[in-house]
C-alpha cells in the first residue's frame, strides 16, 4: 500500500481537531518512498489513533509533525512527534495498557485508553512495529516500522 496516501487521507480526518487547537502540523514524507506491507483499514485507523493522540496531549497553539522515510535495512518508518505533556519514564512503561490513561483523564479530552493497546496489536499483526520515546513535559514521539513491498 501506498504510505503517503494514506497519511495524507489521515492528516484530512484529524485537520478539524488540530484547528480546533490551533496545532500545525508538519509533513515530512521522502519522496518515492515504496509501498509498505499493510493493511490499508487497519493503518490507517493506527495512524490517525497516533495523529489524534499528538494534537490532542499536544500544547495548544503547538505544533506535531508527522513523516516518513526509508531505513538502510530496507524498512519504512512513520513517525508522530508532539511538543506537549510528554510522558515519564513510568508512563511509558505501562503506555500499552489497556484503558489506562496513564493519570490524563478530562484535563486532556474524551478517550478510554484504549487506542494504543489496539494500533500496537495491529501493527505487529502486520509484522511491524511500535516504539515510544519521550521528555516529561516536552514531546513525546511514536516511531511505527513497517516491511517495505519489494521493488
Amino acid at each position: 500500500m501506498n504510505l503517503p496516501h494514506l497519511l495524507d487521507d489521515s492528516l484530512a480526518m484529524v485537520q478539524a481537531q488540530a484547528d480546533q487547537r490551533a496545532v500545525v502540523v508538519e509533513r515530512e514524507i521522502e519522496p518515492g518512498l515504496p509501498p509498505v506491507h499493510a493493511d490499508p483499514l487497519r493503518l490507517r485507523q493506527c495512524v490517525i489513533n497516533l495523529l489524534s493522540n499528538a494534537i490532542k496531549y499536544g500544547h495548544e497553539r503547538g505544533r506535531v509533525q508527522v513523516g516518513a522515510q526509508r531505513t538502510p535495512q530496507g524498512e519504512v518508518v512513520l513517525w508522530v512527534w508532539n511538543e506537549g505533556a510528554g510522558m515519564t519514564p513510568e508512563q511509558l512503561s505501562r503506555l500499552y495498557e489497556p484503558f489506562n490513561r496513564l493519570g490524563r483523564n478530562a484535563s486532556h479530552g474524551e478517550g478510554s485508553g484504549i487506542g494504543l493497546a489496539i494500533s500496537r496489536q495491529l501493527i505487529e499483526r502486520m509484522g511491524g512495529r511500535i516504539e515510544a520515546e519521550s521528555e516529561a513535559g516536552a514531546w513525546a514521539r511514536f516511531t511505527v516500522t513497517l516491511r517495505a513491498a519489494p521493488a
